[in-house]
């Protein structure tokens, strides 16, 4: 059984699986709305369905309450200061499989306003399910089977004995801290988004001294890209688009490294939120966004991490034991609230990946490594051509020079 206010239908597409949740949102007839609940249900006429129902943006605090109603439950939303549910305010969004049919059906929206003979008190009925083909899977606000915990959590915000609560922003949980992130290859700009798809590894930085057994690095990807207008975009300008984020890769925060392989599933979820044109895409660049969360479901705030050729630095290495392309993201790096996506001062500001007081002996030691390999990078691409026998002479010249510029260093 489904519990509707006053219903308006429309929208009716076929998909190839289910929409439901923060998926649903593009069906809405309003923008920023926010999830109240799922439903996940069978009956007599659908093989399955999901229904979605959301509310505007509001700044007022509102809550569930879950009554039962025999053989289903229903469910009353309810605002603080006794403030109603007013029309259109609030929307659901149903996917549904009929029965003997394998196509799904999304999604028909429903409009809900007020209706004398639902309201309780300040409370508007607006769903419900079956008990015994129902669940509830999802809701955006705290659920209550009494109306004393549900007041006070209107009027104090104090949540007790919730039946249901909702994830969200923790300020406790940490943000990951020293944030590094390389490449096997070098970055240009624009990029081909096939290219997109190679190894990368990820590394931060645990305390010793504190326990994040509880804590996953939850990984996502958002893209801008171009999408051509004409032949390789020329004479008309190209369509600057995001794929928005996308969720990518997770794993137990105390690894401390993360290696993405470029057969990773991610990037297969990721290709498909991407826009296709006939002429073809490029990529301008991409962020990749990194937070912990708990075993809840709750999360802290974000580290962004924006990839493109000006923040990085590569390194091209070519010789008797090692061979490769590795770019270092040296710069980019940006705490962001998990609140509100605003900036968030603190250890990322001014944020560099190997970079080291000049003052120092191993500093310096360090930074002469860097500009030796960078050399034998500038040697091995300028004099190419040139026979094996010439190069593996040249490798040992700028092999001398440094040892020399070292002894002289360390000497004083």
């Amino acid at each position: 059984m489904f519990f509707f206010g006053c219903l308006q239908y429309a929208y009716a597409e076929t998909t190839d699986s289910f929409v439901y949740g923060a998926d649903a949102s593009k069906y809405l007839n309003f923008d920023n709305g926010k999830v109240l609940f799922v439903i996940k249900s069978k009956n007599e006429y659908f093989s399955c369905f999901y229904s979605t129902t959301f509310i505007t943006s509001t700044n007022k605090r509102l809550a569930l309450l879950m009554r039962d109603s025999g053989n289903s439950y229903s469910l009353d939303l309810y605002l603080e200061n006794n403030s109603s549910v007013e029309s259109g305010m609030v929307e659901s969004i149903l996917s549904r499989q009929d029965i003997g049919k394998s196509d799904i059906i999304t999604s028909f929206g429903s409009s809900y306003g007020p209706v004398d003979d639902v309201y309780l008190f300040n409370g508007q009925n607006i769903g419900g399910f079956d008990k015994t083909n129902g669940e509830l899977i999802e809701a955006g606000c705290p659920v209550f089977d009494n109306k004393e915990d549900l007041n006070t959590y209107l009027n104090t915000g104090e949540v007790n004995n919730p039946i249901y609560q909702p994830t969200g922003y923790d300020a406790d949980i940490p943000t990951p801290k020293n944030l590094e992130v390389y490449f096997d290859r070098k970055l240009n700009k624009p990029f081909n988004l096939s290219d997109l798809c190679n190894p990368l590894r990820i590394k931060w930085v645990v305390p010793d001294d504190e326990d994040y057994s509880d804590y996953t690095l939850d990984v996502q990807i958002d893209v801008n890209y171009n999408k051509l207008n004409s032949i390789s975009g020329i004479g008309t300008k190209p369509t600057v688009l995001n794929t928005g984020k996308v969720e990518f890769a997770s794993c137990s925060a105390t690894d401390r490294e993360l290696n993405i392989s470029s057969t990773y599933d991610g990037w297969t979820r990721l290709s498909e939120k991407y826009e296709l044109s006939v002429w073809g895409i490029t990529g301008n660049y991409f962020d990749i966004w990194l937070r912990y969360k708990d075993s809840s479901g709750n999360y802290g705030n974000w580290v962004k991490v924006t990839i493109n050729p000006d923040n990085s630095s590569t390194v091209v290495k070519s010789g008797f034991f090692e061979n490769g392309t590795s770019t270092t993201i040296n710069k980019g790096y940006e705490e962001i609230s998990g609140d509100n996506e605003s900036h968030v001062s603190g250890d990322y500001d001014n944020y560099y990946v190997n970079t080291y007081d000049d003052t120092s002996l191993s500093s310096n030691l360090t930074s002469l490594k860097s500009n030796y390999s960078n050399l034998v990078s500038f040697y091995r691409e300028f004099f190419g051509f040139l026979p094996s026998e010439i190069w593996i002479i040249l490798i040992g010249l700028v092999s001398t020079m440094a040892l020399i510029a070292i002894l002289k260093f360390v000497r004083g």
